[in-house]
């Protein structure tokens, strides 16, 4: 039916979402280490 159709594109959709938000968190982990690391020196 196309409510199953429907609910797995959504599935897909969610999964994508959660794999762009693990990679968002990394990327901001990064960021906030290399900024800690720039103004440690500065000290």
């Amino acid at each position: 039916s196309s409510s199953k159709v429907q609910l797995e594109d959504n599935a897909k959709d969610i999964l994508e979402l959660q794999r762009t938000l693990v990679d968002l968190e990394q990327q901001k982990t990064e960021q906030y280490n290399l900024l800690r690391r720039a103004l440690t020196e500065d000290l």
